[in-house]
C-alpha cells in the first residue's frame, strides 16, 4: 500500500526501473480528498515525459500526456463505472498495445485512444492538485506483458 499526500501541481511514485512497452497495468486508487489521483506509464524519467490516467471524486477521467512541465489532455469524460462516493476505491487500468491505448474503470473498459508519443517505459502512480491538497492511497499494483 502507498499513501501520497501532495502540496504541489504533481507529486508521481515509480513502481520500479523496468521498460515496458506493451501491457495491462492495473492499480486500485482511492482518492482520499483532493483532486485527482491515478496512474502513470512509459515513463521516460530522463526526458520527463510520461502519460497520466487519472480520476477525481466527481466521476471524471483524464488522460494526458505530460512533456517536461506541460500537459496536453488527449481524452477526458465522465463515467458512471467510477465510484464518487468518499473513500471508495477504484481499479484503473490501461492496456498499451504499440499506439492503441484502453482505459479501463473497475473493470470496464471506458475509452480508447490512439497515440505514438510514447512507446515504453516505467509505470507508477501520482497525485495531482490544482486547487486542493491531495491524500490517497495505491494498492495491488500489477503489469503483465504481452
Amino acid at each position: 500500500m502507498f499513501f501520497y499526500h501532495s502540496k504541489v501541481n504533481l507529486t508521481i511514485v515509480l513502481l520500479g526501473a523496468t521498460n515496458f512497452s506493451n501491457f495491462a497495468y492495473e492499480v486500485q486508487v482511492t482518492l482520499v480528498q483532493g483532486d485527482r489521483a491515478g496512474t502513470i506509464f512509459r515513463v521516460d524519467d530522463t526526458n520527463h515525459t510520461f502519460y497520466f490516467f487519472g480520476i477525481d471524486n466527481q466521476g471524471n477521467y483524464v488522460l494526458d500526456i505530460h512533456n517536461q512541465n506541460s500537459s496536453i489532455t488527449l481524452k477526458s469524460g465522465t463515467n458512471s463505472a467510477i465510484n464518487t462516493t468518499a473513500d471508495q476505491a477504484n481499479v484503473l487500468g490501461v492496456v498499451a498495445n504499440g499506439s492503441q491505448i484502453d482505459l479501463y474503470m473497475n473493470r470496464q473498459k471506458i475509452d480508447s485512444v490512439t497515440d505514438t508519443t510514447l512507446s515504453q517505459g516505467v509505470v507508477g502512480v501520482a497525485v495531482y492538485d490544482s486547487t486542493n491538497p491531495t491524500s490517497a492511497t495505491f494498492t495491488n499494483a500489477k503489469v503483465w506483458t504481452f
